[in-house]
């Protein structure tokens, strides 16, 4: 070699593309071909282009004013079989159709309440979620929620004493409808989720008929029902205890059967004298019937029968009632009272059951069971209701049908003429001895909650009532439902995968036959295809603070916390900030996000672009909140400045993002001074620039000869500048000193057009001679207007090598 330079051809070098996205943990000079050092305010998912990013849009729901939401909660999406507002009459099946939800809070005020927002509807439903009615409750409740087979259900997860869990839904249904008290629901109810037992109900016999029924004695009057008549007394001390402690609307009801009247009995002056409101009438010998409290229970009246015959014995037994919800979930036992009852040996019974309506919608029946009085046996059926069909006395029977003397007061009559060995356990598969079996009294919630694919839900980081009926709070504590039953949780159906380990469950998400359980320390893989859950990995440094943190992709769930951002595909958790090929970090994360700001973030996904976005700085701030997008097509990063929150009320922060029915992204920012939601969304096509913010930045170009000094003459780009205003988009460089911030010379700007494409040529003022590599880089100059219309489809650059021969 003699040292002196070959000046090699010129040659065209041509950037391959820049979907690689953004790597910020390596040196600018050892980025992959793809890769770039900064990416803002533009797209890199269409390959082979670059184009503006997306931006925010109004959302059809609007503004809703004077509504309020905690940072990172409160929006929630499902979709129901009914369309509400439709008339089923003007238009046939129009109600069928089917309608999407998007639910929104308002904590203003003293309301804790949840809004219904219909696609088909285009407004918001009068139908609301009350958690508090009362109209009291805490100003920053977070809700929760659940869906499944159209039932909602809304808990609040900061537990105000004052609210309760709700279940909410249109139920189809009739009571009583073979009866002159025929009631049809057929609307959007809100109800309690928590299955609560009846509360009211006496049994008696007496000869032929007593304590339900009887005969009065002439001696009656208009307000006092005396009878005398029965074998027995019919009114024991502790059915008058009952009768005696009445309250406001839930008096028990009595039927007089010659003038018609229904009316309430106010006290029990005896065991054979009650006393009741005046009715038109006296009592003077006429038939009584006494019904329970509207809603609270049922009455019996159970007499041996003298001619038909049964498989009794004569051992006395008592009775207790249950509620049927949703016609699978049962409700605890109410010990009905009474006296006891001995039957006639081989003889059936007789049995009237009276109801009083109207009946909580969710309720379809209940059931009357039997055991030996005062003794430990299991609860046997006795009869099986059905407020729509009638009563009979198993499972094999055909209901006999509800009959009323009122819209309101109904009756059936059947015979039991054999014991049954069914109990409520086998009934059920668990004890009516459970302290509770629904997590539904004021005050009680839960944090966490998702539905799974083996038709169970679950809940975590939950208030409730443990085995001994003390109020608990656990945050480790994870509870299933039973199959099919998604209200019914019982403390013996606990999922514990990890306690006493100082650490909160944060959010559960369901993916196939797996849950991911996440706490804030770590995430556990739970296998849930089976009858028994068992875990089947953990993964330390994966956890989350909380569901804003979390989202779904067709892929699977996505989120991120302080080491990184992750994604599980039903096989694998990938981490989503390496570089796949290389199993090393390509995005600098830690320095991105901190522990620090981590609650400040939130995380929804864009299925129609296949991108994940996370919002900064979701808290109070004075402007917009920038963005980092990830795009799993291209599996890169780039970064948006100021994209969300447009400041239409001022200083603001966000609630969660959510899919809607278009499968947009869809979110609202809180005015905090004025208290309302404005609903935006995110707009995936391109969308044009007020800013100077725009920035595309290569990697260090070494042209293929790391080694080598080279010349560069000129950079050619095709693109579509379309700028507008005062805007003026400019092309720059720097060369081999890459590790300090800046440094980059202008090499000229973009011509501005609108049309086809341009190829332009940026030659430099003077060849740039004696380096080994270059960054390229396109930046606003000027303030103003970038048009959607903007992109960049090529870009080389004609360079000559010196060779040292």
């Amino acid at each position: 070699m003699d040292g002196r330079e070959i000046l090699m051809p010129k040659r065209v070098f041509k950037f391959k593309g820049f979907y690689g996205g953004i790597n910020n943990a390596f040196s600018p000079r050892d980025l992959s071909p793809l890769q770039v050092t900064e990416a803002q305010d533009i797209n890199l998912g269409d390959l082979g282009r670059v184009t503006l990013m997306g931006g925010e849009v109004a959302h059809d729901m609007a503004t809703k004013a004077g509504r309020k939401a905690v940072q990172n909660t409160g929006l929630f999406y499902y979709a129901t079989d009914r369309r509400e507002g439709a008339d089923p009459h003007a238009t046939p099946h129009l109600h069928e159709l089917g309608e999407d939800w998007i639910l929104y809070p308002d904590g203003g005020g003293t309301r804790n309440r949840i809004y219904k927002f219909g696609a088909f509807l285009n407004n918001v439903s009068g139908d609301w979620i009350d958690l508090d009615p009362t109209a009291s409750g805490a100003t920053d409740f977070e809700p929760v929620y659940y869906a499944v087979d159209g039932g909602l259900r809304v808990s609040d997860g900061n537990f105000s004493p004052l609210n309760s869990n709700k279940w909410h839904g249109y139920i189809k249904r009739t009571h009583f409808s073979d009866a002159s008290g025929k009631v049809d629901y057929d609307d959007w109810v809100t109800k309690d989720q928590a299955l609560l037992k009846p509360t009211a109900g006496i049994y008696g016999s007496s000869g032929t008929q007593g304590g339900i029924q009887g005969f009065a004695n002439s001696t009656g009057s208009t307000t006092q029902l005396i009878d005398t008549t029965s074998p027995v007394a019919p009114w024991g001390t502790d059915i008058q205890a009952e009768f005696n402690t009445p309250s406001a609307g839930v008096d028990y009801k009595v039927y007089q059967s010659f003038t018609g009247d229904f009316q309430d009995i106010t006290a029990a002056v005896s065991s054979t004298e009650l006393t009741n409101v005046a009715m038109s009438g006296t009592w003077n010998t006429r038939l009584y019937t006494i019904y329970p409290p509207p809603g609270l229970g049922f009455n019996i009246s159970v007499t041996s029968s003298a001619s038909v015959v049964g498989t009794w014995t004569a051992d006395e037994i008592e009775f207790a009632s249950s509620f049927i919800y949703d016609g699978s979930q049962e409700s605890l036992l109410y010990k009905i009272i009474g006296g006891g009852f001995t039957p006639t040996v081989s003889k059936a019974i007789s049995v009237v059951i009276t109801a009083t309506g109207p009946y909580n919608a969710r309720i379809s029946g209940g059931k009357i069971y039997y055991r030996n009085k005062d003794s430990d046996e299991q609860w046997n059926l006795f009869v099986d209701i059905s407020l729509s069909d009638g009563c009979r006395a198993n499972s094999l029977l055909e209901y006999s049908s509800w009959s009323g003397a009122s819209p309101s007061y109904l009756s059936a009559s059947i015979y039991s003429a054999n014991p049954n060995a069914e109990t409520y356990e086998i009934l059920n598969g668990f004890s009516p001895e459970q302290e509770d079996i629904a997590i539904g009294s004021l005050g009680m919630g839960y944090k966490c909650a998702c539905v799974a694919g083996n038709r169970k839900a679950y809940v975590a980081h939950v208030r409730m009532k443990d085995e001994d009926g003390k109020t608990i709070t656990r945050g480790d504590l994870m509870l299933k439902s039973k199959a099919n039953k998604f209200d019914t949780f019982l403390w013996e159906d606990r999922v514990e995968v990890s306690i006493n380990d100082g650490d909160d469950i944060t959010a559960l998400v369901s993916f196939g036959d797996r849950i991911l359980q996440f706490k804030k320390k770590k995430m556990y893989l739970l296998n849930v295809s089976q009858d028994i859950e068992f875990l089947e990995d953990q993964f330390p440094f994966r956890g989350i603070q909380g569901l804003w943190q979390v989202c779904m992709t067709e892929m699977g769930p996505a989120w991120f916390n302080e080491q990184g951002m992750y994604l599980y595909n039903g096989q694998s958790v990938i981490d989503l900030t390496e570089d796949q090929k290389i199993g090393q970090k390509k995005f600098d994360w830690e320095v991105y996000f901190s522990s620090s700001t981590i609650t400040n973030l939130s995380i929804g996904y864009a299925p129609k672009s296949k991108q994940i976005l996370i919002v900064e700085n979701t808290g109070d701030q004075a402007f917009m909140h920038s963005i980092l997008v990830y795009d799993i097509r291209t599996q890169s990063f780039v970064k948006g400045y100021r994209k969300v929150g447009t400041l239409d009320g001022g200083e603001n922060y966000m609630t969660n993002l959510i899919n809607d029915w278009d499968n947009d992204l869809a979110y609202a920012v809180i005015d905090r001074t004025g208290n309302n939601l404005y609903f935006k969304k995110w707009n995936i096509s391109p969308t044009a620039l007020t800013t100077d913010k725009l920035e595309l930045i290569t990697r260090a170009e070494d042209f293929g000869s790391p080694d080598v000094r080279k010349i560069a003459y000129k950079v050619n780009v095709t693109h579509n500048a379309n700028t507008g205003s005062a805007a003026a988009l400019a092309l720059y460089y720097k060369i081999d000193d890459f590790e300090s911030a800046g440094g980059f010379t202008e090499v000229g700007t973009f011509d501005s057009h609108i049309g086809d494409m341009e190829l332009q040529e940026f030659e430099f003022s003077s060849p740039i001679t004696d380096f080994t590599s270059m960054q390229l880089a396109v930046a606003v100059k000027t303030t103003g207007t970038v048009e959607a219309g903007f992109s960049i489809d090529e870009m080389s650059i004609v360079i000559r090598e010196k060779i040292v021969a």
